[in-house]
């Protein structure tokens, strides 16, 4: 069984720091998993009624990192966070796959509609 869940704050703190990510406190969260004694990780914000996606571990393969992506926007939501905007390069392919919206140096979405989304986008 995979399980997604929230680092504990100084596991985060550390993941932050390891990717050279700013973290601020009561605003900086990241989800984790861990498959065959690696862990992999979801860096992300949420304020008030934005987050953002800063990191995400696409190494694991497509189905981790949405698993990662999606407990991480789910946690999002219920903080209040309704849209989401992700300005790192490197995932807007996969992100784009997942319903994000491309919208200059950045991609976007609305945090209901990219959870309604089928699971696995990225498999079909």
């Amino acid at each position: 069984m995979i399980v997604f869940k929230p680092c504990e704050e100084a596991v985060a703190w550390e993941q932050f720091r390891l990717r050279g990510i700013s973290y601020v406190e009561g605003h900086s969260f990241a989800y984790c998993t861990e498959l065959g004694g690696t862990s992999f990780y979801c860096l992300f914000t949420a304020a008030d009624t934005r987050a953002e996606v800063l990191d995400l571990d696409l190494s694991a393969g497509p189905v981790i990192a949405e698993g990662l992506l999606r407990a991480a926007l789910n946690f999002a939501a219920g903080q209040s966070a309704y849209t989401v905007r992700c300005r790192r390069e490197s995932l807007f392919d996969f992100l784009l796959g997942l319903g994000f919206h491309r919208r200059g140096a950045e991609v976007w979405g609305e945090i209901p509609e990219i959870l309604t989304g089928s699971c696995c986008n990225l498999c079909k």
